[in-house]
């Protein structure tokens, strides 16, 4: 029961089920006590690369949600329309990347086409998603996909 546990836990954090499996193998199929040590220290140690990796771009989504949750509260008590024309929000935008994805869609989004600067921070604030262009690599980012290929047609 309690490797069934460790098994859950991991996939809930997004270890592919062939990590687990090969978890669940090495100390069986190795020779040794050395050849097992060694195998499963390879495999923590790209396990805790990925962790520092997803960690990071956590981070710099929460700073995100920080800074736009302080933003949005000065919205309570603003008479304008909610419109590009007539929001004072509409310039913290391009500083602000979850931000957008509540804006107008129509509302073009000359940040992105320019190369991402929304995505790679606002001025005065470093940003850990250097290579990230657009909503759908920030999210395949923050969540690798576990599922092998020959499962992807089930969803």
């Amino acid at each position: 029961m309690r490797r069934l546990e460790v098994c859950v836990r991991l996939a809930e954090l997004g270890v592919p089920i062939r990590t687990i499996a090969r978890l669940a193998q090495i100390r069986k199929e190795a020779a040794t006590g050395e050849a097992t040590s060694r195998a499963l220290v390879e495999v923590f140690a790209g396990m805790s690369s990925t962790f520092r990796e997803r960690l990071a771009r956590l981070r710099y989504v929460l700073g995100d949600l920080e800074k736009i949750e302080r933003l949005v509260r000065g919205c309570w008590t603003c008479p304008n329309k909610p419109n590009p024309r007539d929001c004072p929000g509409e310039r913290e935008l391009n500083s602000a990347f979850i931000l957008s994805l509540t804006w107008d869609p129509d509302r073009p989004d000359d940040e992105l086409e320019s190369g991402g600067s929304a995505l790679r921070g606002a001025p005065g604030r470093s940003s850990t998603l250097p290579s990230a262009r657009s909503t759908t690599e920030l999210s395949a980012a923050l969540n690798p996909d576990p599922v092998p290929k020959r499962f992807r047609s089930w969803r």
